[in-house]
This record gives structure tokens, sequence and C-alpha cells, in this order.
């Protein structure tokens, strides 16, 4: 699969087996995320959390639940794992962490969908962990970032497909 095809074949795949990816998956969609641009090549203002323990996703998931009003909801729709990328934000430019932050999982879902494995990328338990200081201590999130953006990874049923992308799905301007 070449990188065109990843881009119109990435979909979010909310269906998991429940079984892990491999190291070898992990390792090559970690390396992706690493690769994607950060602003004046300052990497250590970006942090990589890999959650597999199932406690402590159930707690996140729980307190997702409960902050989106939605007490059912599996925002990891059964994937065993989660990977959250917090971000050091700078106040005289706040929105280049999370920039950084968005271009590092979009790196690594375009990796999971050429290796074929389930990914989505989910923004519930993003907001959900800026505001619980105890699971942020337990995942050993360094003091200063936050969490920006993250995905769930795992064996899904599902295939990637080549998609359509309508020219008009988003507007355009040329100026």
């Amino acid at each position: 699969m070449n990188t065109t095809e990843a881009i119109f074949s990435r979909k979010s795949i909310r269906s998991y087996t429940g079984e892990n990816i491999t190291d070898a998956e992990l390792k090559a969609i970690l390396k992706a995320g690493m690769a994607a641009p950060v602003g004046m090549k300052q990497y250590d203002t970006v942090h990589i959390t890999v959650i597999s323990n199932g406690d402590i996703l159930k707690k996140i998931e729980c307190e997702t639940a409960k902050l989106m009003g939605k007490p059912e909801m599996k925002c990891f729709y059964g994937a065993p794992m989660y990977v959250l990328v917090s971000a050091k934000v700078n106040s005289m430019m706040p929105t280049v962490a999370h920039s950084n932050a968005a271009m590092n999982v979009q790196n690594m879902l375009l990796a999971a969908t050429e290796l074929g494995v389930g990914a989505c990328c989910v923004w519930g338990p993003v907001i959900a962990l800026s505001q619980l200081s105890e699971i942020m201590k337990e995942l050993q999130i360094p003091q200063g970032f936050v969490p920006s953006a993250g995905i769930i990874l795992g064996k899904t049923d599902e295939e990637y497909n080549l998609g359509e992308i309508p020219d008009d799905r988003i507007s355009v301007n040329v100026i």
C-alpha cells in the first residue's frame, strides 16, 4: 500500500476482537508518529503514553462516559490499547502543541491502516483526562503536558478499502 492508498483507505474502526496488536506493529505505528513534524523541532514538547492496562482503560472509559452524560458509552469500542499524545503548551503559540499532537496521531493512523491494524481517533478520553489529575499521575504524564489527541488500536475483522472522496467534501477557496 502506498501513501495515497493509505490516505484514501483510512477509516475509523469501531469494532475490535479484543486481541492486542503485536509489538512489531506497535513499534511501527509509534515510529510513524515520531516521524511527524513538530514545530521548531521541539520534540521534547510531545509525549506518548501507550495504555494497555485493562483496569486503567476501564477507569478512563467510565470517567469519559460520566463526563459525556452517557453512562452506557464505550468510547474504546473494545479496543485493548489507547495511545495518548500529550503536549507541552506554549503560551505564545498555544495551538502549535495541539497541532503537533494531531499530526503525530494522523501519522499513526496511516501506519495502522497500512498494517491492517484497527485504529480510531477518540476525543472524549482526551477531554476527560485533562480533568482527572489522579489518572494523569497514574499514567505518569510529565508535568506541564496536557492530553491533546489519542487513538485506540487493536485487532479487527474489518478491512481497509479504497474510498471515494468527493471533490466538494470540504469547501475550498483559491485566491
